[in-house]
């Protein structure tokens, strides 16, 4: 599963959006604001069962966010 990820300059995840599985895309899309930085990322099947922990999913996406 793809997803779009935004961190701020320290890394920390700031938001999350899971990808669309349509062929026309998203309908609407997350934006990096000043100091963010978006990626789009591949979500490994282990991590997706954390998806409703917050914490729990960004602590284990982190090795996963490129850094920049």
């Amino acid at each position: 599963m793809k997803m779009t990820v935004i961190v701020n300059d320290r890394g920390e995840l700031v938001a999350a959006q899971q990808g669309s599985d349509s062929l026309r895309g998203q309908d609407a899309g997350l934006v990096a604001g000043p100091g963010q930085h978006l990626h789009v990322i591949d979500i490994p099947d282990e991590v997706k069962q954390h998806l409703a922990d917050p914490k729990s999913f960004a602590e284990r996406i982190q090795p996963l966010i490129p850094r920049v």
